[in-house]
């Protein structure tokens, strides 16, 4: 019991953070499947797709990259989901998390400065 109760709690915060991103987003900026998309990797447990489709989503990463207080939290999380990650990818998703974080706040701040 306890420990679905915290799956409830995981899945809970994974699906806020899908969320705060789409609503942070510039409009249209990211697709309009995304959510649902993020959703279905959260009900299939399945935290590698679900890194993926974010990082995938521009819009999204450049919300990430703007969050201010929420965005220590949302990289937490993310973290979280890489520690889950069964398949032996997590150190490229994490290159690949880091590359769009990198590209969303170099396109942020032209001069590079981060």
């Amino acid at each position: 019991m306890a420990s679905s109760a915290l799956v409830n709690v995981a899945e809970d915060a994974e699906l806020r953070l899908v969320k705060l991103l789409a609503e942070s987003a510039a409009p249209g900026s990211v697709r309009p499947n995304f959510v649902q998309d993020c959703e279905a990797c959260i009900g299939n447990g399945d935290a590698a797709q679900l890194i993926r489709t974010i990082v995938a989503e521009s819009g999204a990463i450049a919300a990430l990259v703007a969050l201010d207080e929420e965005g220590v939290s949302a990289i937490s999380l993310l973290a979280a989901l890489l520690d889950r990650v069964k398949d032996g990818s997590s150190r490229q998703l994490l290159n690949d998390l880091a590359d769009a974080i990198v590209r969303a706040s170099s396109n942020d701040n032209p001069k590079g400065f981060l």
